[in-house]
C-alpha cells in the first residue's frame, strides 16, 4: 500500500549534492512501450554511469539502455543506447 512506501526526505531535495548522489546511484526506470508489430514491449532504461563523479565533470550523467521483454513480461535483452541518441521519443 502507499502507507508502506519509505518517501525520499524533503531535504533530499534541497540539497543538491545529496540530490546528485542519489541520481547518479540509482537506476531510473520509464514507460513500459507495446510493440503491437513484433508483439514485444520496450521498457527505458537510465543506469548510473560509473564513469560520473563530478556534477560539473561533462561525463553523461546515465547511460540510457532499453530492455526487451516478450508479450508475458520475460527479458529478451537489453541494450545500451548510444550518447547521441533520446529514448524521449518513445514515451507516449
Amino acid at each position: 500500500t502507499v502507507d508502506d512506501i519509505v518517501w525520499p526526505k524533503k531535504s533530499l531535495y534541497n540539497d543538491r549534492e545529496r540530490r546528485f548522489k542519489h541520481l547518479i546511484s540509482n537506476p531510473q526506470y520509464s514507460s513500459i512501450v507495446f510493440d503491437s508489430y513484433r508483439r514485444v514491449y520496450y521498457r527505458m532504461l537510465d543506469k548510473p554511469n560509473p564513469r560520473k563523479v563530478d556534477q560539473y565533470d561533462g561525463i553523461q550523467w546515465t547511460i540510457p539502455s532499453l530492455i526487451i521483454l516478450d508479450e508475458n513480461f520475460n527479458k529478451i535483452g537489453e541494450t545500451e543506447i548510444p550518447e547521441d541518441y533520446s529514448l524521449s521519443n518513445m514515451i507516449p
